[in-house]
């Protein structure tokens, strides 16, 4: 998308030129710049236990991880479903509901944290089209909203609403999916290793309490769940 040609000014009342005049949102919304950061440090560990999972069903060997070193988070859920075995049913279908919902959340990740940032006023919906709706809550909620759009090859699209809460609702329910990952995973693993776990890390990750990803709606009480 190109800027217009309207001049516009920074807090400082210095005249921004058009090629920069979106840039300072961040700058201008620490809580928004935060909650980036809350996503981005959730999906760094979320997709250092989904290599953990994918090196524990290649054999655990010393050397295993150098296989999925630099496979992107995709492509190891990908290599995940693909070795689960189909042993333990109810086990097995838990794990890849898991990876399934990691992989849907990851797509709002990539916008999220790879995206570029600008003030829902800013987007003529007459001339460019109406932005995709915000993937939680409303435009009730008097939150400030902004426009995350991709600009990388391929990607690019309409751009999407989001508030500093939906971001907070994403880096909750990143944490929440790889919780039941590695929950569902350390169950199959006592089911079908039931000697080595006794010796294994996976017991930490033994609860009865994980499930699908969830986190409060930033626009009310009711809790919500990712879309399947």
């Amino acid at each position: 998308m190109s800027p217009d040609h309207t001049a516009r000014s920074d807090r400082n009342g210095q005249e921004l030129s058009t090629a920069t005049w979106w840039v300072p949102v961040i700058q201008y919304q620490d809580d928004l710049a935060f909650e980036i950061g809350q996503v981005a440090i959730r999906s760094a560990e979320c997709e250092m236990h989904v290599r953990e999972v994918l090196v524990s069903l290649a054999g655990d060997h010393d050397r295993s991880w150098i296989l999925f070193e630099g496979q992107s988070l995709s492509t190891m859920i990908d290599n995940i479903k693909s070795m689960l075995s189909m042993d333990h049913e109810e086990l097995w279908s838990e794990a890849r509901q898991a990876v399934d919902e990691i992989k849907q959340l990851s797509e709002h990740r990539n916008a999220v944290v790879h995206g570029t940032w600008l003030p829902a006023g800013e987007w003529d919906e007459e001339d460019l089209g109406r932005p995709d709706p915000r993937p939680w809550g409303d435009d009730d909620d008097d939150a400030p909203i902004f426009l995350c759009t991709r600009s990388r090859n391929r990607k690019y699209g309409r751009p999407a609403k989001w508030t500093a809460a939906d971001i907070e609702v994403l880096a909750e329910m990143m944490e929440r999916a790889t919780e039941w990952l590695m929950s569902a995973y350390a169950r199959f693993y006592r089911e079908e290793f039931p000697e080595k776990f006794e010796r294994s890390g996976w017991k930490i990750w033994l609860h009865d309490n994980v499930g699908p990803g969830e986190a409060s709606d930033p626009a009310g009480p009711a809790p919500i769940r990712c879309r399947r």
